[in-house]
């Protein structure tokens, strides 16, 4: 018995010392997707900025610090609003997306094809999850709104970020070509 009861504790001892080791390194925040709203505008615009800068600094050919975030302005979210999702804690703004309905630039079944097309998507650096967070709310919402499938392109020369679709479950489904560089068609059936 005293063996036992020895074990017993010591056990608990080591499993309280794990959960309070574990519980100060935890940083528990609560996160949001919603609809942006007009003062989150400027924030998300920043996210993009950033994301461009970085791509930059790795030296991948996407989404140009002279052109994207000049193209894609505060104003063009503004007038696309409300179907800006934003994942937010409660201080700021971590990322979002914009989810459109229809897509004939990159996609030439758009009108015959009931789905959501994922664009603009962008996180704050080092925010690891929150990715996969957005994107099952965009699988959510579009079985939600009944549509066939959700869709996104990626630039074909990031095979980072293509993986990173490939293993959130979408799956390939062409290639077109825009300008000087290919785009990939990645979808999920809903």
């Amino acid at each position: 018995t005293y063996k036992w009861t020895l074990k017993k504790e010591t056990c608990f001892i080591a499993f309280y010392y794990v959960l309070l080791y574990n519980v100060r390194r935890l940083v528990i925040r609560m996160h949001k997707i919603e609809v942006a709203r007009e003062n989150e505008l400027e924030e998300f615009h920043n996210i993009i900025m950033s994301r461009c800068k970085w791509l930059e600094e790795k030296k991948v050919n996407q989404w140009k610090v002279t052109s994207y975030p000049i193209r894609y302005n505060i104003n063009y979210f503004r007038e696309n609003i409300n179907n800006l999702y934003i994942i937010k804690d409660d201080k700021e703004v971590l990322g979002g997306f914009l989810l459109k309905e229809a897509d004939e630039k990159y996609w030439s079944d758009s009108s015959l094809v009931d789905a959501y097309y994922i664009h603009h998507f962008a996180t704050k650096l080092n925010t690891n999850g929150l990715g996969k967070m957005l994107i099952l709310f965009a699988i959510n919402k579009a079985k939600e709104d009944n549509k066939e499938y959700l869709r996104l392109d990626c630039v074909a020369h990031n095979k980072k970020l293509n993986e990173y679709y490939q293993e959130l479950g979408f799956k390939y489904s062409g290639v077109i070509q825009i300008k000087n560089w290919s785009e990939n068609l990645w979808q999920i059936k809903l």
